[in-house]
């Protein structure tokens, strides 16, 4: 995670920049709240969408509130899948396609989504990262004086009352905004919705 910060840090300065917005989906909701913390004085205003939370808990209650959406059949389906991903006679493909619609409200909106690519050693990596250091109660003074939306889908698979729980009661002066009818990829979804919150968001003072 620290990489990934530094890595946006480096982007700022090659850009020659003093202050960025940060827009941050899923798991960049946790990236650009960690560079925020990290480097404040560098951040002008932040929009997360498709968010998980201010600690690892938000994954493992993600993690879980998808296992409970899950079909018995499909259940199934991703453990087989998933012994074949150990043998090389599965892929990750195979995996999505059964992950997919449950990101979605409606599925035909899956259509729209371009193919996943997925690094497995790096996404391991950032995921085992996360469950063991990501919390940042203890740094979210520092985001006082910087102004934060947060856009999420009705039915995202963190729904707003549990993002609230999650991420909105820690930071207070943070707004959500719901998009009713979606699921956790509000940018495949609704993108129309999350350009227009975001960019009145940012025209604001």
């Amino acid at each position: 995670m620290k990489d990934e910060v530094e890595n946006l840090e480096l982007l700022r300065q090659k850009l020659g920049l003093n202050k960025i917005n940060l827009f941050g989906e899923s798991w960049g909701s946790m990236l650009a709240l960690l560079y925020a913390t990290t480097y404040p004085d560098h951040v002008h205003k932040i929009v997360l969408t498709a968010a998980i939370g201010v600690t690892a808990e938000g994954m493992e209650r993600f993690r879980k509130e998808l296992e409970n959406r899950l079909t018995d059949e499909d259940k199934d389906r991703l453990s087989l899948i998933k012994e074949g991903l150990e043998k090389g006679e599965s892929t990750i493909d195979d995996l999505l396609k059964v992950l997919d619609p449950y990101y979605v409200y409606a599925k035909g909106t899956l259509q729209r989504k371009e193919k996943t690519s997925i690094q497995h050693q790096v996404n391991q990596a950032i995921g085992t990262d996360i469950a063991n250091n990501y919390d940042l109660r203890e740094e979210l003074l520092k985001l006082s004086n910087i102004p934060i939306v947060v856009i999420q889908g009705s039915h995202d698979i963190l729904t707003p009352s549990i993002i609230q729980e999650l991420l909105i009661d820690h930071i207070p002066h943070s707004e959500l905004v719901t998009i009713d009818q979606c699921g956790h990829w509000t940018v495949v979804e609704k993108p129309t919705e999350v350009n227009n919150i975001t960019k009145e968001f940012l025209r604001g003072t």
